[in-house]
């Protein structure tokens, strides 16, 4: 699994208050819906292959990658989503020590306070230099200094 997608999962299993219950023969939502479809997707992704070795050791739980994507990202805060900035975030402490914060939402709302975007090749680069060569339709990740 490329950088980008990685992300991608990280932001949908850990910067998500959504839950999935199973019931009989359904699955459940609890939350929005626009939230719980980005579980279902990380779990068709599945974990990227470095983490193979840290598969749940019931790997029939309902959401087990989305679990183990908290397991290496754990909140220690939500802001939670706000309609004008039209975002949410949770700030991680990573496994490798290492603290995030992990933004979903507008893109055009996103951009205006980033300082940092990834690119399609999964490098980091300042904003500032790429605004003039990329698209903002390109998927971008923004990192905000803490």
């Amino acid at each position: 699994m490329d950088a980008n997608l990685q992300m991608i999962a990280k932001v949908a299993a850990v910067c998500n208050n959504a839950s999935i219950t199973q019931e009989k023969q359904k699955y459940v939502a609890h939350g929005m819906p626009t939230e719980a479809a980005p579980k279902f997707l990380v779990e068709k992704m599945a974990l990227p292959e470095e983490s193979k070795g840290a598969e749940s050791s019931n790997e029939r739980d309902l959401l087990s990658c989305c679990q183990k994507w908290n397991e290496f990202e754990r909140r220690s805060a939500t802001l939670e989503f706000d309609r004008d900035k039209k975002s949410m975030g949770v700030i991680v402490n990573s496994v490798s020590g290492k603290k995030s914060l992990l933004v979903k939402g507008a893109v055009e709302n996103l951009l205006e306070k980033s300082t940092k975007v990834q690119l399609l090749d999964g490098t980091v680069v300042h904003w500032m230099i790429a605004q003039g060569t990329i698209s903002c339709k390109l998927f971008m990740r923004c990192q905000l200094v803490l």
